[in-house]
């Protein structure tokens, strides 16, 4: 596990130069503790010590009996003992995969805000009302309650609907990773639709709830892009020096290769796929050079001596910050260079004044979402400090099993960083601090001068 820490935390230097982490300190009480240990549990209970002490809530330890550990190197999904057909309900299906109810009301109390008026449901996973700052302009406000596709049974059970009259069998690898994003893409037109609700209530300003909203997977980018008129820009990424980082960058650059190939492919776009090819091969080089910093532990170490982070630029939308909806039409190279591409959306279908509101449970993905505005100065922040947690698992993460106790070990092994450079593991500090969230007035004043 030591050495794992050591060649595949990606947070471990920020850790280093920010936290002050004293790894000799933490490495000699630990292995103190494990020496004495004289039970699976007190064993356990010294490795959570050790990955505590980083204080990431992406660094991870799973029990065997969890059924996880199989889960994460690919085996099964937990509880998953028999195929899981096309031609099943769809509910029935959602309800194998694991989605839940579709529960997102409000995480702050709207009850209080001036003239608050809630606008109908209509069975939709986003939650709308409106409300009025004293200076008479009018606040739209749209809930987030989660950007984990498996929080969205409604949007799941479509997008089943819409994928298994073309199937037939059982749901394999690829079939799950096609329902994954149908699903994004349901829920991004119910977003939308959402959206163009709120417009068409002659809103001045779009407020955004993400209070208590955890995080979740990749349509949080084309989310953001659809609450701004500007041209965003995706957070800058850093990845591992690792041989997964190399097989991914490998996949990528066959896929820009066949494009290339292509003798009707336009001049522009060549031009762009050169340059991308170019970056994917010196990524790979990276990559292919690992970096141990191990020696740490060592008192006479002089220095670190490298950094286990690639030096080639990557985002977290993958090899741009942004693909142009007139850039690489009808190429494999647009989804594979660019995850938002996957779906099917608009950008600024709001393009007005926007509020984040936040608070300490607003992490991950959601942190991507509040930070991608900011950074971009296409909306301000109010509320309270995020969480901090930052990046999570790139294609799967690298999960180490540990040989005796069958443990998994998730560890991040990428990290997103904020326009500033500094690393979103810090959390986001909100443009306007808001003690008490559930108080109308000190929200609304807060949005007001946030605005002002």
């Amino acid at each position: 596990m030591r050495a794992h820490v050591f060649s595949a935390y990606a947070n471990l230097e920020w850790q280093l130069d920010h936290r002050d982490v004293d790894l000799l300190v933490l490495d000699a009480r630990v292995a103190a503790e494990l020496a004495a240990a004289g039970s699976s549990a007190e064993r356990a209970a010294a490795l959570r010590s050790f990955l505590g002490a980083f204080d990431d809530p992406h660094v991870r330890i799973h029990e065997p009996s969890s059924g996880l550990a199989a889960w994460f190197a690919g085996d099964s999904a937990p509880g998953d003992q028999e195929p899981l057909l096309w031609s099943a309900d769809a509910r029935d299906a959602m309800a194998r995969l694991g989605h839940d109810e579709d529960v997102h009301d409000f995480g702050i109390d709207v009850d209080e805000l001036p003239a608050w008026q809630a606008l109908p449901r209509d069975d939709s996973a986003f939650e709308l009302g409106t409300a009025r700052l004293a200076d008479g302009r009018r606040l739209g406000l749209l809930r987030i309650g989660s950007f984990d596709h498996s929080d969205f049974a409604q949007c799941a059970e479509t997008a089943w609907r819409r994928l298994a009259p073309g199937r037939s069998g059982a749901l394999d690898e690829q079939g799950e990773i096609d329902l994954w994003n149908a699903v994004s893409q349901a829920i991004l037109e119910q977003l939308a639709e959402r959206v163009i609700v709120l417009r068409e209530q002659s809103i001045d300003v779009l407020v955004v709830d993400v209070t208590g909203n955890g995080g979740g997977t990749d349509w949080v980018d084309p989310a953001a892009r659809m609450l701004s008129g500007q041209a965003l820009q995706a957070p800058r990424t850093g990845l591992l020096r690792h041989p997964q980082t190399g097989r991914h960058a490998e996949a990528m650059a066959t896929v820009v290769s066949a494009d290339l190939a292509r003798t009707n492919l336009p001049a522009a776009d060549r031009i762009l796929l050169q340059a991308v090819s170019a970056a994917l091969a010196r990524l790979v080089a990276q990559a292919a050079d690992p970096c141990d910093l191990s020696t740490l532990l060592e008192r006479t170490a002089a220095g670190r001596g490298c950094s286990l982070l690639v030096r080639e630029p990557t985002w977290a939308s993958g090899m741009f910050p942004r693909l142009g909806p007139e850039q690489l039409v009808g190429l494999p190279s647009r989804t594979a260079l660019f995850t938002p591409a996957l779906w099917s959306y608009t950008e600024g279908l709001w393009a007005g004044p926007l509020i984040i509101v936040v608070d300490e449970a607003s992490a991950s993905a959601t942190e991507l979402f509040a930070a991608m505005l900011r950074d971009n100065n296409a909306a301000h922040i109010v509320g309270r400090h995020t969480l901090g947690a930052g990046f999570g698992y790139a294609n799967g993460g690298l999960p180490l099993v540990l040989p005796n106790s069958g443990w998994t070990i998730m560890l991040p092994n990428g990290c997103r960083l904020r326009a500033n450079g500094s690393n979103e593991l810090a959390g986001i500090t909100p443009d306007v601090y808001v003690q008490d969230l559930d108080n109308g007035q000190e929200l609304s004043r807060a949005i007001k001068q946030a605005l002002d």
